[in-house]
């Protein structure tokens, strides 16, 4: 799919290593580093492992704005539940990553990161960009969900 969209392509792959509460903000954070840095990318595209497209047209590079490349997703009924959600696969270029200073590191444990991504994106007028509902069309592996808990924030 990213070759016959004629993209130029990495994929890096981090984990969190120990065993402190998951911080999925800081995973993304140390990811963005290494591509910034070591590849001199343009774009980066952070985008969970449990997601994959189901139509070949969902672009995977960088328009003018964030673009929320995973905003339909089967276990979410394909809605879009509210404006500020970039959770599954999004698509930023690096200028835009560093001025909303990137995801935070605050969150601890089950979620948040991607919502506060979101807000940073609209507070600093930035718009976030979706495919046409049909394109972007995702689907999640099923695997055994985590029990979620609060979010926390230190």
């Amino acid at each position: 799919m990213l070759k016959r969209q004629l993209l130029d392509f990495r994929f890096i792959v981090t984990e969190q290593y120990g065993r402190d509460l998951f911080n999925k903000g800081r995973i993304m954070n140390a990811a963005f580093e290494f591509a910034e840095q070591q590849l001199r990318v343009n774009c980066v595209i952070f985008h969970d492992v449990d997601m994959f497209p189901q139509d070949d047209r969902n672009f995977y590079g960088c328009p003018e704005m964030p673009r929320h490349i995973g905003a339909f997703v089967n276990t979410l009924g394909y809605e879009l539940w509210y404006n500020y959600i970039v959770g599954g696969a999004l698509a930023v270029h690096v200028d835009h990553y560093i001025t909303v200073n990137g995801y935070s590191n605050m969150f601890w444990a089950w979620g948040g990161e991607d919502d506060d991504m979101g807000l940073r994106i609209l507070a600093n007028n930035m718009t976030i960009e979706r495919p046409h509902p049909v394109i972007g069309r995702m689907t999640m592996l099923k695997h055994i969900k985590r029990q979620k808990t609060a979010p926390v924030l230190v």
